[in-house]
């Protein structure tokens, strides 16, 4: 190297460190996962205790959350620090969209009560759907609807981009990059909602 030109050397070594430093923080990424995943696991164990259990969905995933945090080291907490962030504002089911909605996909949909306690429940429309009912917890977080489920997947949260479209509809870019419109159909006692 001390035959190349000083510029030439510079541009080597500084390719050369960029490579080690992306390799360094692939792995320290690639091991930060494996620790919340592992983390995970344990929290979702600590959340389905039967005392914890019988909680709201949002108090679960609040749970759920600060035992990740508690769990976590400093890599894994900047990780997760956007969704932990998120569950630390919540609850907010602003008044504005407590009430009864259809909602519509191309080949589904379901008829959903936004409850103003911040809680839900989902039927489909259809019987030849699945006929179990979906409850859980809802909020809105930056211009996002925040959906907690009682069951099924408990973590990540599922969170989807709002438009608004008219103060009785609204809708929803799902995390596959589809749309799901909501149309209100009757309104429900406010309960505690959120201005």
């Amino acid at each position: 190297m001390s035959n190349l030109p000083s510029a030439v050397s510079w541009i080597t070594r500084s390719i050369g460190y960029t490579i080690a430093l992306i390799i360094i923080l692939a792995i320290l990424v690639s091991a930060g996962r494996g620790r919340v995943a592992g983390n995970s696991v344990q929290c979702i164990e600590e959340v389905r205790k039967p005392a914890v259990a019988e909680q709201s969905a949002l108090a679960n995933a609040k749970a759920f959350g600060a035992c990740l945090e508690r769990k976590n080291g400093f890599l894994e907490n900047m990780m997760t620090g956007a969704t932990l962030k998120m569950l630390r504002a919540l609850p907010n089911a602003p008044c504005k969209y407590v009430g009864r909605w259809k909602s519509s996909k191309t080949a589904s949909g379901f008829e959903i009560n936004l409850h103003g306690n911040g809680e839900f429940s989902a039927r489909p429309w259809s019987e030849r759907e699945f006929t179990e009912v979906i409850a859980g917890s809802w909020a809105v977080y930056e211009n996002k609807l925040v959906w907690l489920y009682k069951e099924g997947v408990v973590w990540p949260p599922d969170v989807n981009r709002m438009e608004i479209t008219s103060p009785e509809s609204f809708t929803l870019t799902e995390m596959n990059g589809s749309k799901t419109n909501f149309l209100r159909f009757e309104k429900l006692p406010p309960d505690n909602c959120s201005p």
